[in-house]
């Protein structure tokens, strides 16, 4: 499937603007009506610590989401997601809220860890993928399949998205 001309282009986790004019909203939009989303805004946080094997099966054998197993649902602390510095290891999320259902889903490790950054098709796909999945899940939308629609926008010729 053709996702627009800038999908190829390759993912800069330090320009949230960017990730946020050429990825999210064009997959929010694709997902959610004018008048279901309230909120979104992506944002740059420390990494977590990693999951353990206790951490994984809670108690239960049951795996819960990655928040609440380690931080607990009543348990984030602003300060431990405040911004880091430019050029500081984090991770970049997009937090958003839809119809009062609140949802955060992780987009990249910044720097990244392989050779190469993800294309902003690819990164995308992936928000799509598991924003559909949230989605039908949610009070407003309850077993309702969306499928995306979107086309990513090419960078002018300074290399900036410029939505003119």
């Amino acid at each position: 499937m053709d996702l627009g001309p800038g999908a190829d282009d390759e993912l800069d986790p330090e320009d949230l603007d960017d990730i946020r004019a050429r990825v999210v909203l064009p997959v929010v939009t694709s997902l959610l009506t004018g008048d279901e989303l309230v909120s979104v805004d992506v944002v740059r946080r420390h990494p977590r610590p990693p999951l353990t094997e206790a951490d994984l099966s809670h108690g239960t054998g049951v795996y819960f989401s990655v928040l609440d197993v380690q931080l607990g649902p009543d348990a984030v602390d602003e300060a431990d997601h405040a911004a880091p510095a430019a050029g500081e290891s984090a991770e970049v999320w997009v937090v958003l809220e839809a119809r009062g259902d609140e949802h955060a889903e992780w987009l990249v490790h910044s720097p990244s860890y392989g050779p190469d950054e993800p294309t902003l098709g690819q990164v995308a796909w992936q928000l799509a993928d598991q924003l559909a999945d949230w989605v039908c899940e949610t009070r407003f939308g309850w077993g309702q399949l969306r499928e995306p629609e979107l086309t990513i926008p090419k960078r002018d010729a300074s290399g900036r998205y410029s939505p003119s």
